[in-house]
């Protein structure tokens, strides 16, 4: 206790990182800036081939694992599907089998995940790249990045496979469309969506504990026992309920929050008691500090225990009302304790 009021009666000393009107830095005045500096490629930039002719979404050959995570290029490659010279762009030759073979551009247009990458002549599912597993170990192609497609005389084969009913390509394709529909405003994200729902319940329960605390400042200030015999029928409670008929929020609190989570019982009445009480002897004790000149006063008493206890009252001159104040201090056992500790503590302030 005499560590925290002294802290309070401490005066404040200036802050360690103010500096004197005038001066500063030389990073304050002088700002370097290169105007002629060349813009920065972006990624997809250094993605997307440059010829007319090519895809329009970046060279997913190209695209790495940590680099498909990025919402940009995530975005590149779900969005720009439209190849409007997917037709006129020649497809190089593979001798496959000893048959030439090459891409057949209707593949494209038939099966809008699929992205062709001019670098790697090979097709890749889009979704299945970004949004599913990568595995480094698997023989079969996937149209993944470790494994895509290359094998055009069995690419209707690789399809059916990948578009079964039991593959991952699916739920793939699910979590595209649902990335889609966040980034587009559709629909809130999910750590939104949890914020949005964690906000709301802090809101409440902020708006609870404000209504039990000032039920128990109303019971301070006209003199009324805050418990009773009963907790259901003492006086905190009755407030709270009676409050309640204008409160939507705290009548269902009352009526359908935790019965050991309500914030009502005795032991955090008491809490609420000792804060509520610093908080008035943080309001004192600045009064004094604001004041020039302050002082207390002391007296003791015996209770029908036959034991002494002192009360301390501190008496200043309150510059906004131009007046004297005298407000009560502390109340503690033990008086010659309590006279020595404050007179310590003022002779000392």
């Amino acid at each position: 206790m005499q560590k925290k009021i002294f802290s309070y009666f401490k005066p404040n000393p200036n802050s360690s990182d103010s500096r004197p009107e005038g001066t500063g830095s030389a990073s304050d005045d002088h700002t370097s800036t290169k105007i002629d500096d060349p813009p920065t490629p972006s990624l997809t930039d250094s993605l997307t081939p440059s010829s007319s002719n090519h895809p329009p979404y970046p060279d997913i050959g190209n695209i790495t694992i940590e680099c498909s995570q990025q919402d940009r290029v995530k975005l590149d490659l779900l969005t720009n599907t439209s190849w409007e010279h997917v037709a006129k762009y020649k497809f190089p030759l593979r001798t496959i089998r000893n048959v030439n073979r090459s891409l057949q551009w209707s593949w494209l247009e038939k099966y809008s995940w699929m992205r062709y990458s001019v670098v790697n002549d090979a097709v890749y599912c889009a979704p299945c790249v970004l949004f599913g597993p990568q595995r480094q170990d698997t023989k079969e192609k996937t149209f993944s990045l470790s494994s895509p497609v290359t094998d055009w005389g069995n690419l209707s084969r690789c399809v059916s496979r990948h578009i079964n009913e039991k593959s991952k390509h699916h739920d793939n394709v699910l979590a595209a469309t649902e990335f889609l529909r966040i980034k587009s405003g559709e629909k809130s994200d999910i750590l939104e969506s949890m914020s949005e729902s964690f906000n709301a319940r802090i809101k409440r329960n902020r708006e609870v504990l404000s209504c039990i605390i000032d039920a128990i400042l109303l019971c301070g200030k006209q003199n009324l026992a805050i418990r009773g015999h009963e907790e259901k029928h003492s006086n905190l409670i009755a407030l709270l309920h009676m409050r309640a008929k204008d409160n939507i929020v705290l009548a269902d609190y009352l009526a359908f929050a935790d019965p050991q989570k309500k914030y009502t019982s005795p032991d955090i009445q008491n809490e609420l008691i000792e804060i509520c009480a610093d908080q008035i002897i943080s309001t004192l004790v600045q009064d004094c500090n604001d004041s020039k000149y302050f002082g207390f006063m002391s007296d003791e008493a015996t209770d029908c225990a036959t034991k002494e206890q002192a009360s301390i009252c501190v008496r200043f001159f309150d510059r906004r009302q131009s007046q004297f104040e005298r407000n009560f201090l502390a109340s503690r056992k033990h008086p010659e304790q309590q006279e020595r500790h404050w007179l310590n503590f003022f002779w000392n302030n």
